[in-house]
């Protein structure tokens, strides 16, 4: 007797994307202390960039752009004269556009994110203090224009940020810490300070849902967070 040997699953053919695949990355290299652009498809270094400074940087942002490729990075930084900036980059030249003045921080200041709206128009950067100011804020959020590269607006945070989601639409930022959230309305330019959180934000472990409507909460168990609401709406035991 013969036996017949079938095909489980199906012959597996291949479909071109639907759009023009992105084989770039831009990544910050903290032995070279400089920014690179990076080319998936060749396996090199497209353009590097360097930063100019004797320490490693914590936090940078891509501005989006509705057409053409990302290439421009804000990297804040302190600069060995001159104090607190912020680096704007062009990783398809290759070089350096600007060096923002950030003014009135403390020496020991951190940034904790940088954030850009829907389509990049601002840049939205997060700062803890060291210390507290002299009315007593641990934080602020500084508001960038990223046509004219200006400062156009400081928000005082009385908490100390440790980390900032910005919701999908690129329409509100979230600056959380220990038990308090700060929300940031770009179309106002206004931030509600007052809100409370049921958790100690560990930078990490909270992400935002892509419909921006809830928080996704890790540690020992998984809880929603409604931003709506303001409350956690459901508890998921980790196993």
């Amino acid at each position: 007797t013969g036996t017949n040997i079938g095909r489980l699953q199906p012959q597996l053919t291949f479909a071109q994307p639907l759009v023009p695949e992105d084989p770039g990355m831009i990544l910050y290299d903290g032995l070279g202390l400089q920014m690179i652009k990076f080319d998936w498809k060749t396996l090199t270094a497209v353009t590097q960039v360097p930063l100019g400074l004797n320490y490693a940087v914590s936090v940078f942002g891509i501005r989006p752009t509705q057409t053409g490729d990302a290439n421009e990075v804000w990297v804040p930084a302190q600069v060995a004269t001159g104090g607190p900036v912020v680096l704007v980059l062009d990783m398809g030249a290759g070089s350096q556009l600007a060096a923002i003045q950030i003014p009135s921080l403390i020496a020991g200041d951190y940034p904790v994110d940088m954030s850009f709206t829907n389509g990049g128009s601002s840049a939205i950067l997060t700062i803890a203090h060291s210390k507290a100011d002299s009315a007593g804020n641990l934080g602020v959020i500084l508001v960038f224009d990223t046509a004219t590269r200006t400062l156009k607006s400081t928000l005082p945070v009385s908490f100390g940020p440790e980390g900032a989601l910005m919701a999908p639409d690129g329409l509100t930022l979230y600056v959380l810490g220990f038990f308090k959230m700060a929300y940031y309305d770009v179309l106002s330019g206004t931030a509600d300070l007052t809100v409370a959180l049921p958790f100690s934000y560990v930078p990490g472990t909270v992400f935002i849902h892509p419909d921006g409507t809830r928080l996704l909460i890790g540690g020992s168990q998984l809880s929603i967070f409604d931003l709506t609401t303001r409350k956690i709406t459901s508890n998921f035991t980790i196993p």
